[in-house]
């Protein structure tokens, strides 16, 4: 699909000739250009959310998006030319109209970063889908270095804080673009209630779901829960699985995912409670993709973490009444 789409032009600036739409109507050109571009940005949204959900990297560079970010939901939403051009002047006002590859890349650098704009709610969500690729990167480099001889680690290149920084740094950026959302985000004037909160419900999600990633090796967790089911698995397989999140829930990193782990399912479980009493609001009875597959990856965790420790606490038993029996 991302293929066709980049065939087609979809993730470049549409310039497309005036025509002569009738009196009082919305610009069809205009229409035209917002529909192709939101159609973009939905394949990237969707790109990220299978990345996560099938493991693949992400296919869709945010650098391919060559073209301006999407209008505000109130002025897409407009229902007549006198609203259309009212919200129009307020956005113009309001909003500085960038290349999405560009407001990231300011985005991301320390000294550009206090001159950027306020953004929309939108703009923030697909910032945070922006820093996957190079979260996959990182975190397969970090992972990989890990993996080798001792030699190597013990010259400083692949040291703890050497092959750390990069995650630590991820880690940092993420928490900052979120505080951005929280404290710059243009608000009412351009959105609804109901679609703030739906969007930036969504990209909590997906922060909290970044932080897991970097922090839990979620293909080693979803392998381990596969063996359970595929006897094609082999033996030294599943041992050295078993072994990787044994080592992995002993450490600092595991705490930190059990805590992003636990911010979703507090969030779905306020959610839930809410639905249950009537108290939900437009936002919160919504069900989006993002919503599945951050309770399946913070279950999974969750899972990982207490079996290993359940298994640990297990073999101590055993190894003490070994003992008292021996002695």
């Amino acid at each position: 699909m991302l293929a066709v789409f980049r065939d087609a032009g979809l993730f470049e600036e549409q310039y497309d000739l005036a025509q002569d739409d009738p009196q009082g109507a919305i610009p069809s050109s205009w229409l035209r250009r917002e529909k192709l571009k939101r159609l973009a940005f939905f394949s990237f949204r969707l790109d990220i959310y299978f990345y996560f959900l099938r493991g693949h990297n992400p296919t869709l560079r945010y650098d391919e998006l060559s073209l301006t970010t999407p209008c505000s939901e109130k002025l897409w939403d407009a229902q007549t030319a006198e609203e259309w051009h009212q919200v129009k002047r307020i956005e113009s006002q309001k909003r500085t109209p960038m290349r999405f590859m560009n407001l990231v890349d300011i985005a991301l650098d320390r000294e550009g970063r206090a001159g950027l704009p306020s953004l929309l709610e939108d703009e923030y969500f697909h910032g945070l889908c922006a820093m996957q690729i190079w979260l996959w990167r990182d975190i397969n480099r970090s992972r990989s270095l890990k993996e080798l001889p001792r030699t190597f680690q013990a010259s400083g290149i692949c040291s703890r804080p050497a092959i750390s920084r990069a995650i630590d740094f991820w880690a940092m950026q993420l928490t900052i673009w979120r505080d951005c959302l929280r404290s710059r985000a243009l608000g009412s004037l351009l959105s609804s209630q109901k679609h703030r909160e739906m969007t930036e419900s969504s990209a909590i999600l997906l922060y909290h779901l970044s932080q897991m990633s970097l922090r839990a090796d979620l293909k080693v967790i979803k392998d381990v829960s596969l063996g359970q089911r595929h006897p094609q698995y082999s033996g030294n397989f599943k041992r050295q699985l078993e072994s990787t999140i044994s080592e992995w829930a002993k450490s600092p990193d595991a705490r930190q995912a059990m805590w992003h782990s636990a911010q979703v399912l507090k969030l779905l479980q306020r959610t839930a409670r809410q639905s249950e009493t009537g108290e939900a609001t437009h936002s919160s009875s919504h069900i989006g993709f993002i919503v599945s597959i951050a309770l399946y990856e913070a279950g999974l965790v969750a899972w990982a973490y207490a079996r290993s420790v359940q298994i640990r606490l297990s073999s101590l038993a055993l190894s003490e009444e070994k003992c008292f029996d021996g002695g």
